[in-house]
Parts: C-alpha cells; structure tokens; sequence
C-alpha cells in the first residue's frame, strides 16, 4: 500500500513513456486551512505539504504541477489517463472512459471496475504505462452497477459543518 504522493508521484514519472509528461494536481481542499468551518483539518495538520515536498516534485524532469483552479474535466479530456489515491477524479475519469490508474483501489469502489489499473508495485504501474501507451481503451461497462452497489444518496438531511471557534468552544 501506497502512502507517500511523493514516492508514487516518482513512481509514475519514472514508468511515463519518453516525452509524455505527468501533470499534478492538488486537491482543491490542501489549502483551505483559514476558512470558517475548516479547524478539524487542524488535527490532520501533518498531512499539509511543505514547500520541500513542491520543490522535490518539481526535481523531475517530466512533471508539471497544476494550478489547483484548473478545472478537472479540462484535465481529463486531454489525458491519456488519470491517476489517483482514491480522488473524486477517478469517477470523472471512468465517466470519460479513461485509462484510470488507482494507487489506493481497495480504498474506493471504484477499484472494482474491471479494466481500471491496480497499482501496487512498479512493475505494475510499468505495465499499465505500456497497455496505455500501446492504446489500451478501457470497458467500464460494470461502472453504473458499481454505483448503484456501493454509493447511495443522502436525501432531507438538514446539517451545517460550520462553526465559529470563539462563539462554539
């Protein structure tokens, strides 16, 4: 199991085919510490990066770190595939039918879908670089049935995540 973003971002550079590159992109959430309603993220606070963690992702040659307000879908209809923990983006990609490679896939139902890359090892990521490079066009045929097995929708539920520190503690 994966956890460093670092380590699988190296991981991914160094399995690309010669010439193509690996744009990143960062959760649009990593930087909403000083909004209202975001103090819990002060318990994660260690999952933050730190400028060291950009300046050596910026060390490879053939990665591109994203604006975070790019849009996703932007990012997608021009990707040979997409990559992932286990990120919203990955639905967005199975949506497009993608190539979809999943660092995290026993994380997200999403890594039940049949011709989705199962990323453990570097051999792997290598294969699955090679298959698509090669022109490997996924059959997510099983994507809505996964959907309808494994999400649901929360419907009527009134709720507010805000507080204010000085008024709530």
């Amino acid at each position: 199991r994966f956890s460093s973003q670092l380590s699988i971002i190296k991981q991914l550079s160094q399995s690309l085919p010669k010439g193509w590159v690996l744009y990143v992109k960062e959760h649009p959430d990593q930087f909403k510490l000083h909004g209202p309603g975001w103090w819990y993220f002060l318990t994660s606070i260690h999952k933050y990066r730190t400028k060291e963690f950009y300046r050596e992702l910026l060390k490879f040659n053939n990665v591109n770190l994203l604006k975070h307000k790019v849009k996703s879908q932007d990012i997608i209809k021009s990707a040979e595939a997409i990559s992932t923990i286990n990120g919203s983006i990955a639905s967005e990609a199975l949506a497009y039918n993608k190539p979809l490679i999943l660092v995290g896939h026993r994380s997200t139902p999403f890594g039940l879908c049949k011709d989705v890359f199962k990323v453990t090892s570097t051999n792997q990521c290598q294969e699955a670089m090679n298959q698509i490079e090669g022109g490997f066009t996924p059959n997510y045929s099983d994507f809505n049935k996964i959907v309808e097995n494994y999400f649901f929708e929360l419907k009527d539920i009134p709720y507010q995540f805000s507080f204010n520190l000085n008024k709530d503690l």
